[in-house]
Formats: structure tokens, C-alpha cells, sequence
């Protein structure tokens, strides 16, 4: 009988947990590019290229910032790919850096265009955590 009720409870759980991970991704993706995302292109706007580093651009931002991070305070690199594109990537919610796999996000700016898990291009400048 507990063998019956735990194979009907696996699945159960299971699916309770995929729909907390898409729910917390989808999460992030907005925070990124809706919260993050205007202190870059801000910063664009008035510059006319991506600051190399985000706390270039953060330091002439007007607002404050919920955390140091991505949406759940986790870690997160900004990345200048070109003069006109830049990345976001979240460690997710293990914290660890799995290159753009597992649970990791990245969510990519290219031409006036969003881009998610777009694949991480190959660093021109030092990453610096935010």
C-alpha cells in the first residue's frame, strides 16, 4: 500500500517541481531584461556603446536596485559582446557557474533584440560579476 501511494505521489511532485522552475525562470528572464536590461541600454542611449563593465553604467542609473544580482540575489556576470550587444548570464539558483547549462540563464541583447539561452559567445573582455 505505501509503495502504491508513493509511485502516485512521485509524479506528482515532479511535476509540482518543473512548475517551479519554469515559474522561477520565467521569473528572471523578465527581472533581467525589464529591471537590468534599462540600466544598460540607459546608459547606451547616452553613451552611444555598452558600458564595458554594469556598474559603469549602474553608477549613473537613478533608481536603486532590489539586490546585487539576478532576480533570487544569485550570482551574475554582464558581458559587453560588441558595441551593440551585451549578455546577461544568471548562475541560477545553485549558484555555480555551468556555463550556460543545467540551471543556468542567459539572456542576450543583440540589435535592439532579446534573445533566452542564446549561446554564450566567446568572452572579448574580462567577465566581472556584478
Amino acid at each position: 500500500m505505501k509503495l502504491l501511494i508513493l509511485i502516485l505521489i512521485i509524479p506528482f511532485l515532479i511535476s509540482c517541481s518543473d512548475t517551479n522552475s519554469r515559474e522561477n525562470r520565467s521569473k528572471n528572464i523578465q527581472f533581467l531584461k525589464n529591471t537590468l536590461g534599462p540600466v544598460v541600454i540607459e546608459y547606451y542611449k547616452k553613451h552611444g556603446v555598452f558600458p564595458e563593465f554594469f556598474d559603469d553604467a549602474l553608477q549613473e542609473y537613478q533608481e536603486t536596485l532590489p539586490n546585487r544580482g539576478d532576480a533570487f540575489g544569485q550570482s551574475l556576470v554582464y558581458e559587453r559582446i560588441s558595441m551593440n550587444s551585451f549578455y546577461f548570464h544568471s548562475y541560477g539558483s545553485n549558484g555555480q557557474n555551468d556555463n550556460g547549462k543545467e540551471d543556468d540563464l542567459v539572456v542576450t541583447y543583440i540589435d535592439n533584440k532579446w534573445y533566452i539561452d542564446h549561446p554564450l559567445p566567446e568572452p572579448k573582455w574580462n567577465n566581472k560579476k556584478r
